[in-house]
């Protein structure tokens, strides 16, 4: 017998909406084999007019003989257990049999066991969705209270795969609150002596959009964390074809990288490398990372350079990120606070505004200690770009070539 697969569209807490919903189904010619709590399925054996009524299972695998026989002779048949043996399901399609329950308080008393695993299961997911709702606070507030002047930053990391998280997290929350109160709610008006009545199951919009959006969701989700993962794999710089300033525009003097003088070395596979990210506040956003020495050997030791012989040679580095942003009114506060997270340890940094034609901002950065590390951060729009750079060239007689990937880049 062809078999016929259904999502179950209400809760198995809601009662009367299930037995409904089954009402329904056999108007359609639709019989149920099993019901679950996400899909049903079904023969088509129903008959327009079945009633289905849902009994408390208790702690018992099978209904009682004695009980199936009282059933029986009133015109009640038992079909089998509802999902884990919740209830046991029974039906009639004699329109003149008498109800199942004409007692609600007795009907009520079949619940109790129900109604206290329900008051127990409750009580544990409140618990836990509470300790998920604190540890992601605590994850939020410590970073804004140890390094404030980066918490912008987080809104890069909170947003995107986290905001469709939070999202899901919250709905779920919602609707496993609205479930336990469906069941509580009727058991606690049936010990109060008033009847279950079957209704007619209609989703509302916000019902039918959630269901429609579970599966494109998940899936999302699930490319989100895919696409993050493969993402964050650094990428040669030679494979990479967006804007970026190069070392070799910036550098007077010619360069070359650690493989060409030393030949391959793990420890320098990733010297010239680019990390790619994504979030809904930044669609498009990646950091360049380069480090690229002197052609000549030199006979002093640089700051910077790697111990590659007797001689030391010159070595520079620049890590340059780059913002696409979908709101430009945060422009400024991500570039400060990409500013404070590139901050070499142990020096003191101070901050400088200058206006720059066709900029919205350009902020340089210098630190006291020594003259090797210096920053830049220039703005247009929602376009930003932050540079770190150690060498001997200074970054404010950059600025065309700086300005112009702030133009270029989108």
């Amino acid at each position: 017998m062809k078999t016929v697969w259904k999502v179950t569209p209400v809760p198995l807490y809601d009662l009367a909406g299930l037995e409904g919903w089954l009402e329904e189904m056999a108007c359609r010619g639709l019989f149920p084999n099993w019901v679950g709590g996400s899909f049903s399925s079904f023969s088509p054996a129903g008959k327009p007019g079945t009633r289905f009524r849902l009994e408390g299972a208790g702690e018992r695998e099978q209904p009682e003989a004695d009980r199936l026989e009282l059933y029986r002779a009133s015109g009640w048949e038992y079909v089998d257990s509802v999902f884990l043996k919740l209830y046991f399901l029974y039906y009639t399609a004699d329109p003149a049999a008498p109800e199942l329950h004409t007692d609600p308080v007795t009907q009520g008393y079949s619940l109790n066991a129900l109604a206290r695993e329900v008051k127990k299961q409750r009580r544990s997911y409140q618990v836990s969705r509470w300790l998920v709702l604190a540890i992601l606070a605590l994850g939020i507030v410590l970073p804004l209270v140890l390094r404030p002047r980066r918490a912008a930053l987080l809104l890069l990391d909170y947003t995107g795969l986290m905001l469709f998280l939070l999202i899901g997290f919250f709905l779920g929350w919602r609707s496993s609150e609205r479930t336990f109160r469906l069941l509580l709610d009727l058991h606690r008006r049936l010990e109060n002596g008033i009847p279950l009545e079957p209704r007619a199951v209609r989703l509302t919009r916000w019902q039918r959009f959630q269901r429609l959006m579970a599966i494109p969701l998940v899936l999302l989700v699930a490319g989100a964390l895919i696409a993050g993962r493969w993402m964050k794999q650094p990428l040669p710089l030679g494979d990479f074809s967006r804007p970026h300033v190069t070392l070799e525009e910036l550098e007077r003097e010619p360069l070359t990288d650690f493989m060409e003088i030393y030949g391959p070395h793990s420890r320098h596979e990733e010297d010239n490398a680019v990390i790619r990210g994504f979030s809904l506040l930044s669609p498009v956003y990646y950091t360049v990372t380069q480090s690229m020495y002197g052609l000549e050997e030199g006979t002093m030791p640089g700051a910077l350079s790697p111990l590659g012989g007797p001689e030391y040679r010159y070595a520079c580095h620049l890590e340059g990120s780059y913002y696409h942003l979908a709101v430009p009114a945060l422009a400024k506060s991500i570039a400060r606070a990409r500013l404070a997270d590139l901050e070499a340890v142990n020096l003191t940094w101070t901050y400088e505004e200058r206006t720059y034609p066709g900029l919205d901002f350009v902020i340089l950065g210098r630190n006291s200690q020594d003259d090797i590390w210096q920053s830049a951060a220039l703005g247009l729009g929602g376009r930003v770009a932050v540079f770190h750079y150690g060498g001997q060239e200074r970054l404010e007689e950059h600025l065309p070539l700086l300005a112009g990937v702030v133009h270029s880049f989108s």
